[in-house]
């Protein structure tokens, strides 16, 4: 039983290289930091800043 979940885990784990390498690290990033800015604006609105705060 170990063996074949070592052997699961060891295909996960070259499915999730292969995609970080093929994976467009720039707009994840751009897309990120759009996403954080957004939720931080949303915190300075006085009626939904404590409700974007649990969210952020």
């Amino acid at each position: 039983m170990k063996f074949y979940a070592s052997q699961i885990e060891k295909k996960q784990w070259l499915s999730d290289v292969e995609y970080s390498w093929n994976m467009d690290w720039e707009t994840f990033q751009i897309e990120y930091r759009d996403a954080i800015n957004f939720r931080k604006i949303l915190q300075t609105a006085p009626e939904i800043g404590a409700i974007a705060g649990a969210w952020a």
